[in-house]
């Protein structure tokens, strides 16, 4: 049988004309391997699309977007407020938050 002519010229050049070989990456943690941890091969993020069919937005339509967001937590939060306002009374910054009759009941 006949060799291949790549293979005669593979066989045929010297040891420092020879690439080293070519070490595969393996996803190991766990085991020793030659190249360094953060090491990355040609094929990463090769196939990364950004926002393939994402809509585009400018800047002050995504500010208006949120602050009408904004607006519907603001209001839940002052309705909040004015109801244990209602409840308890109104605050008051004097009193302290924790009553002593509260705190007996926890000390032993």
């Amino acid at each position: 049988m006949a060799k291949s002519p790549q293979v005669l010229i593979c066989l045929s050049a010297d040891a420092s004309t020879l690439k080293a070989p070519r070490v595969a990456f393996r996803r190991q943690l766990w085991s020793e391997q030659a190249l360094p941890d953060n090491y990355t091969d040609e094929t990463f993020l090769r196939s990364l699309k950004i926002s393939v069919h994402g809509p585009i937005r400018s800047y002050w339509q995504v500010v208006r977007e949120a602050s009408a967001v904004t607006q519907q937590m603001d209001t839940v939060v002052v309705v909040a407020m004015k109801c244990k306002a209602q409840i308890n009374g109104p605050w008051d910054e004097a009193v302290p938050s924790i009553q002593m009759k509260q705190l007996k009941r926890h000390l032993p």
